[in-house]
């Protein structure tokens, strides 16, 4: 069995939409203190005056006026706060947000009781690279995406969590793991922290919004860790989880899987064993269940978890082949011999299920039977071999996989429809896709995509070979 099939999936959270209108608190008056680091001139003047009317009428050229007389009284007085103030507001019109954080805090360096508008001003620009970022989002700009969050967690560091939660579904969705998971830890952190009880006086629906993305965040973080094997922390980072909202029982299974891998068997055993005693699991449960018992070495017991989600999504093509293999580790060969048919069946150009076929006839002695199997596996016309499922973050996903030409005319069509299995095991969407066979012993390579609301928790291949 293929162990790197085990880890647990990851599912990281949604994106967080703010909608274009969102506006911050508010700005607040400059408290008293020293006025004469602040010098009204005819340069301020106009910047104001620009600054005004590019806030409120909203023609971009104003900002660019209000720059261009802010920076001439920076360049006449560089001790005047005011000009300073003045241009950081316009770069951050501008989205010029490295030059607006560095005018910004020249600001407060020669006025600190600036600090309530520079801190609502700073929102405003938080607001808008966010934004922005959605739109980069719906383009599927990635790149842009990280490029624009970056931009608002800079402009307004560690003061709202929403950029950083994109952030870390955005770098995951890169692959960028390690990233992810510091994005993950530092959202929990502005979330778990005194942000939210201020938030709470100012905005109690946003203070709220943040409480119910936190169990997500956790759980994503910790999975994420477990797939790039920190187990140890995996499991502690699911221990917290779990103390804080003990009716997840996902965190405890992914906890027993974590705490399995990291060489604790025991820890792990007593976990699953209170949990498969337990009720209200679900199919995703319980393939983590039986993930970390055959990693701790439990097939029989990894057996019976497998079996519950084969209940439930027959068709799910990992579950049937998890619990192939389970069985057949557990020397259970009776029971092995009808599961491995099944999945057969299921996946039947894979040449690696007619081997696991043939091995369980030989533990109940069918020799003969076992050779015919094995020969009608090497007589496949074409192969599909290696399937991997990679879920996407807010549903959805996509199959990779290979296929070999064994026998086909090359450039001969197969279909394939990749069926994509949801929680309850029922289909979630359907991807079609026509392949031209390559040349007789090569491999190609190939994918399948769908994307969706539904998370996906399963596969399986429905082939159309070419007629002969």
């Amino acid at each position: 069995m293929n162990r790197s099939r085990f880890v647990p999936t990851v599912f990281v959270a949604s994106v967080v939409v703010l909608s274009g209108c969102a506006m911050g608190g508010s700005k607040g008056e400059a408290d008293g203190g020293d006025d004469t680091a602040i010098r009204e001139t005819e340069n301020t003047r106009s910047a104001e005056l620009f600054l005004t009317q590019a806030e409120t009428v909203g023609p971009v050229d104003r900002f660019h006026q209000a720059l261009q007389a802010a920076m001439a009284e920076v360049s006449n007085d560089p001790e005047n706060a005011l000009g300073h103030f003045q241009a950081g507001r316009a770069q951050i019109g501008l989205q010029n947000f490295v030059a607006a954080d560095s005018l910004l805090r020249k600001a407060l360096e020669l006025h600190p009781e600036y600090q309530a508008e520079v801190n609502y001003y700073r929102e405003k620009g938080w607001i808008s690279a966010f934004n922005a970022s959605i739109g980069f989002q719906e383009l599927d700009s990635l790149e842009a995406v990280v490029e624009m969050l970056h931009d608002a967690e800079m402009i307004f560091p560690g003061r709202r969590p929403e950029a950083i939660i994109n952030l870390a579904a955005t770098y995951s969705t890169l692959g960028r793991h390690e990233e992810s998971i510091e994005a993950f830890g530092a959202a929990l952190e502005i979330i778990r922290g005194p942000r939210t009880r201020e938030m709470m006086m100012r905005d109690s629906s946003m203070a709220m919004l943040w409480l119910e993305h936190e169990e997500s965040l956790a759980f994503n973080r910790a999975a994420l860790m477990s797939n790039m094997g920190r187990y140890a922390e995996a499991a502690d980072e699911y221990a917290v989880l779990f103390a804080r909202h003990p009716d997840n029982i996902s965190a405890l299974s992914n906890m027993a899987a974590a705490l399995s891998a990291a060489g604790m068997p025991d820890s792990a055993q007593a976990i699953y064993n209170n949990l498969l005693e337990g009720e209200d699991l679900g199919i995703r449960d319980y393939f983590n269940i039986g993930v970390g018992l055959y990693t701790a070495d439990e097939y029989t017991q990894a057996a019976q978890a497998f079996q519950e989600v084969v209940d439930v999504s027959p068709q799910n093509r990992e579950a049937l082949l998890n619990l192939t293999v389970s069985l057949h580790a557990a020397e259970d060969f009776d029971a092995c011999v009808p599961v491995a048919r099944d999945l057969v069946d299921l996946d039947q150009y894979n040449q690696d299920n007619y081997n696991m076929l043939a091995r369980c006839l030989v533990g109940i002695e069918e020799d003969l039977e076992a050779g015919r199997v094995i020969e009608a596996g090497q007589a496949l016309p074409f192969t599909i071999s290696g399937p991997e499922l990679e879920p996407r973050a807010s549903g959805g996903g996509k199959v990779t996989a290979n296929l070999t030409n064994n026998a086909l005319d090359p450039g001969a069509t197969i279909t394939i429809r990749v069926h994509f299995n949801g929680e309850d095991g029922g289909t979630v969407d359907i991807a079609s896709l026509r392949l031209e066979a390559p040349a007789q012993g090569e491999t190609v390579p190939f994918e399948a995509n769908i994307t969706s609301d539904e998370s996906v928790m399963g596969f399986y291949f429905q082939v159309i070979p070419p007629r002969f």
